[in-house]
């Protein structure tokens, strides 16, 4: 759909020109009016094309998140604990896949409600050896899924659960504010 926008605009610009130069050799007095309406126009696809790429370079980046869940997900060593709402956003749900062998962990998550400006989201990997220890930091997006990389956990340590946390902006080293989402991994 993008690709095919690109290439309408293309085709618009080419054919302006066209009409542009014709109308050039033709000497009409209307010529400057024509010139400024085709230069309008030229500015307006050139936006179109601008803002296109735009949307092209946020859908690659959303295919990349995508692909990098799917591979931690699928990865021989995976672990996927699905993550509830708790009472601060009993809506929201999300999952986390973590794969020790691919090299990722990544969390998806919707519906958590927006992030104070002084505060922001911090997910946390809960050990077995370790209590609660932090596995990243994001803000939600405002539309649909948001798709987060996250810190692997340290070797050796057997993730037993996850927590996604409201904490003050850069995270804390505990968890200390309201708890939004937790989920266990299964036992192996």
């Amino acid at each position: 759909m993008l690709a095919a926008a690109t290439v309408a605009a293309v085709v618009s610009i080419a054919v302006s020109y066209a009409f542009f130069t014709w109308r050039m050799c033709g000497n009409s007095p209307d010529t400057s009016k024509e010139i400024a309406v085709l230069t309008a126009r030229l500015i307006e696809v050139q936006r179109n094309v601008d803002t296109t790429g735009d949307q092209l370079t946020a859908l690659q980046a959303k295919v990349a998140q995508t692909t990098d869940l799917t591979l931690a997900s699928l990865g021989p060593d995976a672990r996927v604990a699905r993550l509830s709402g708790l009472p601060a956003a009993p809506s929201a749900t999300g999952v986390i896949a973590l794969s020790r062998s691919q090299g990722s962990a990544m969390l998806e998550v919707s519906g958590l409600p927006p992030a104070p400006d002084e505060k922001e989201y911090e997910v946390w990997w809960i050990g077995e050896k370790q209590d609660a220890f932090r596995a990243g930091l994001f803000e939600p997006s405002s539309q649909g899924a948001t798709i987060v990389s996250l810190d692997l956990p340290p070797p050796g340590e057997v993730v037993l659960a996850s927590a996604i946390t409201l904490e003050s902006r850069g995270g804390a080293e505990k968890p200390s504010g309201a708890m939004y989402l937790k989920g266990d991994f299964p036992r192996r």
